[in-house]
This record gives C-alpha cells, structure tokens and sequence, in this order.
C-alpha cells in the first residue's frame, strides 16, 4: 500500500543552535537568507535543541527555510560545446560547415580545454560568457610559458567561439576579441641535427630499435610524428621506393620517394618484426611515454655521445632539442642539397612558403662549413645492416632510391653493370656497353645529348682525302 503524503517524512531545513550571552537561538536559511530566530535564556543545551527542533518541523510544514532544488540552466555550457566540437559531435550534427572537419589534435585540445579553460568558465552558459572571462582564461597560463602556449590557447579559444556562433549559433558574436591575443615573443634559435649526429644516434644500440627506426622515418622523411605514428605498412612501397602519407595535420594525403637507404632499413625492420600484416604499424616499440618525444630524445643524444650544447640550451632566446626538429632538420637538409619549395612541400607538407624560408639561413650555414646531407643510413642501425651481397636498396633486383634524385631502381642497366654487361637480344655474341645508372647522381646532372645533335664523320670520298667540313649532323 502506498504511503499517504502526510505519512511521510518531512524534511527539515538545516540550521544551528548558538549561545551568546546566556541566550540561545536558531541559525537558519530563509529565503536565501541567513536568519537568527531567539530560543529563550535560562536553559540547558539539550532544551535549546529541543525547541529548535520544533521551529524545524513548523516551518517545515509551512515551506520556510527548504531550500528548493537549482533549476537546470537553460543553455549549454563551455565545457558541453567544446566536448561537442572537440569529439567530433558537432560536425556529425551540422556537417562541414565554416570549416568544421575532424579534428587531428583531439586529445592535445582536450587536455589544453580542461587544463586552463574549464576551471574558470567550464560550468558557465556560452551566451554568458564576456571579454572578461577570456581574460581570466588567457591569465590561467603561468608568465614563465613558451610564447607559443599561450597562441595555442588562444587559438582554442578563438576557434571555440566562432563555431559557437556558427553552426551552433548559441551566441550572435565572439567574446574573444584581437585585443586577447598574445604579443609575438622573442625570436628563438631552433636545433637540427647535423649529419654525424643522425648517424652516430641511430648507431647507439642503447636505445630501443624501434625509436630508432622513427627516428631515421622522421630525418629522412620529414613526416609530422602524427604522420609517422599512423603509417602501415601498406602505406610503403618497398618495391619502388614510395611512401604514402595518408594522416596528415592538414588532411591533405602525400605520396613520394623515400631514399635507398631508408628502404633497406624498412625492408629490415619489417623482417626484423617477423613480418607484420599489412594493417599493422610501421612504428613499434617505441618505447616513450606520450607527450614526452622531446626529453626522450634530448637522453638519447647524449647516450649517442652527441655533446653540441645548443641542443640542449636552456636559454630563453634557444629552443633545445624537440622531436618536431628532426622535421626541421629534413627541411634544412632538403634546402642545403638544392632542392626546391615543391620537392620540400611534397614530402613535408608545408602549404605556405613562408615556412619554408624559416630554414635558409640553416641551410646556409650547413653550405659555410661544407656539410654534405643525407648520408647514406643503409648500414647505419647495425641491427638492420643489410647482408654481404646486397646494395643500398637491398637485392639488386629489387627498388631503391636516393635523396638526391628520382626512383633508383635495380633495372635493367644495374643488372648489366653486376654481371659485365648483357648479351645484345639482336646479336648474342655481343655484349651491352651501357652504362649503368649511378644513384648519387640525379638525372639533372646526366648530360645526354639527343642523336639528332650528335655529329658524325662523312665517308671518305673516292680518290681524295677526307675533308674536315665533311662532318654533317644526322637527322631524323
């Protein structure tokens, strides 16, 4: 049987009982408002109680000092909307509209969201959000931050609210105004490596093979670590010397050569991991915790013997060592052998050129000092050397390729150079005198003149001697 109404329980409102000068009384919320009701004098604690007691159950009865539950605030919060764009529920609800897509640094703009923009405006309405709420959640950064943290909170929190006006359309206008944004701070003297250092890091058996294997990915490619990190195998081609970046920041796919050396350390690694599937990961064993790439490789350049103290300088005008900067030191490399911005920009990524010149004056100073890029990182991981027998890019009847030109791969001009030449397919008896293919040198640098160019003698004629303006170049 149901209990009747009056039946039930009351529920009494808080309060307590206080004694001042001999006189007790009630302190207790009415109304939102902090009451003191008078008891009497002259009497023990336990009666004090007593009698609050009864004032409780009266004004119980009566609908005093219950405080009613907190409505439900109409609206979204920051912490719902930015849960919404940053999961990705937000482009499932309204499509690509103003440049929603998904978002690649999810779990970094996750982690940056409740870390300075939560604690102070997480639980507050977005309509209701000022300029002076961005203030306070720009001041959450300590002073003593890199310039380029507090951009990127910034940056979140700009973005954040300019979807909330469109598509979400919880407010009419963003409260994050140009006058929240950082000043631009010092320029920094960012690190690459040079070439010994790469050679002498991938050589340290200390360090796991497997990081050292992302690190030679990350030298000789120029891929993000995001980019490095979701490569399958799948995505390399070992035959002819192609990688495919499919993850990218910028979700624009890439597709190119990688150099000889770093195909034969593939082809080993693969074996080396006793032949993954093709859905499996290129990058294993890594060994790191996440987010700590930089400090991870700083140890292992010193386990590696390097000691160049700009690498790990603490001063505030020079960055040390990231794993971002082993792109950087692609780039530079790329720029100090010649290569051009499209070369660069098809294997980096980069879409602004701009970003591009930031390492010229690198690359310049590698040309000063003489320092000859991408060396050669075949036999370099000692674990992954190739066997007696085998060339840069492996068996000779299998691809490879080089940093400094096109696809190099093992055609038929290697075969001819392995074994003396070949035998002529319209004459057995005589063998091929072509000339193999060198894979230091790009074809830009092979001078071939066409046959119409070339100039041959004229016959002799009959009955006189040859004349030197006999010579006549062959048509056709």
């Amino acid at each position: 049987m149901a209990t009747k109404a009056k039946d039930r329980p009351i529920k009494l409102p808080r309060g307590n009982v206080e004694e001042r000068g001999g006189s007790w009384s009630l302190r207790i919320r009415v109304g939102g408002e902090r009451k003191r009701i008078p008891l009497g004098s002259g009497m023990s604690e336990a009666k004090a109680r007593e009698k609050a007691d009864a004032w409780r159950e009266r004004m119980a009865r009566e609908g005093y000092g219950v405080d009613a539950p907190p409505a439900k605030p109409e609206g979204v919060t920051v912490r719902d909307h930015y849960e919404a764009w940053i999961s990705g529920a937000l482009l499932r609800d309204h499509g690509p509209v103003n440049g929603l897509r998904e978002k690649a640094s999810a779990d970094v703009d996750r982690w940056r969201a409740a870390r300075y923009i939560y604690p102070a405006i997480g639980d507050k309405l977005v309509h209701e959000v000022t300029e002076q709420d961005i203030e306070r959640v720009m001041a959450r950064v300590p002073r003593e931050r890199r310039e380029k943290t507090h951009t990127q909170l910034y940056s979140l929190l700009r973005r954040g609210f300019d979807l909330a006006v469109m598509p979400a359309r919880l407010r009419k206008d963003s409260p994050v105004t140009r006058y929240h944004r950082p000043p631009k701070g010092t320029a920094k003297l960012f690190a690459y490596l040079l070439p010994a250092e790469v050679l002498a890091l991938l050589a340290c058996v200390a360090i796991p093979i497997g990081r050292r294997v992302l690190y030679a990915l990350a030298v000789y490619t120029g891929l993000r670590k995001s980019s490095l990190m979701a490569l399958k195998w799948k995505d390399v081609d070992i035959t002819h010397a192609m990688l495919a970046a499919l993850v990218t920041k910028n979700g624009v796919p890439q597709l190119f050569e990688i150099p000889a050396g770093l195909v034969s350390v593939l082809r080993a690694w693969r074996a080396w991991c006793g032949a993954p599937a093709d859905d499996e990961r290129v990058v294993q064993g890594v060994e790191c915790v996440a987010t700590r790439e930089a400090e991870q490789l700083r140890a292992d350049l010193r386990a590696a013997g390097v000691t160049r103290e700009v690498l790990f300088s603490k001063e505030r005008n020079v960055s040390p060592m990231r794993f971002h900067d082993l792109r950087a030191t692609f780039v530079t490399w790329a720029k100090r052998a010649g290569k051009g911005d499209g070369w660069i920009a098809d294997r980096s990524g980069h879409l602004d050129r701009a970003q591009l010149e930031r390492y010229a004056r690198a690359a310049r100073t590698l040309a000063d000092i003489k320092i000859v890029p991408f060396p050669d990182i075949t036999s370099a991981i000692p674990e992954l050397a190739p066997a007696a027998g085998e060339g840069p890019g492996g068996p000779l009847t299998e691809g490879g390729g080089t940093p400094e030109s096109g696809p190099t791969g093992r055609t038929h001009g290697h075969l001819a150079a392995a074994i003396g030449g070949h035998r002529s397919s319209k004459n057995p008896g005589k063998r091929s005198t072509s000339r193999p293919h060198h894979p230091d040198t790009g074809s830009s640098e092979r001078s071939i003149e066409p046959r119409r160019l070339r100039r041959r003698r004229a016959p002799p004629r009959r009955g006189g001697a040859r004349s030197v303006d006999a010579v006549q170049p062959v048509h056709g």
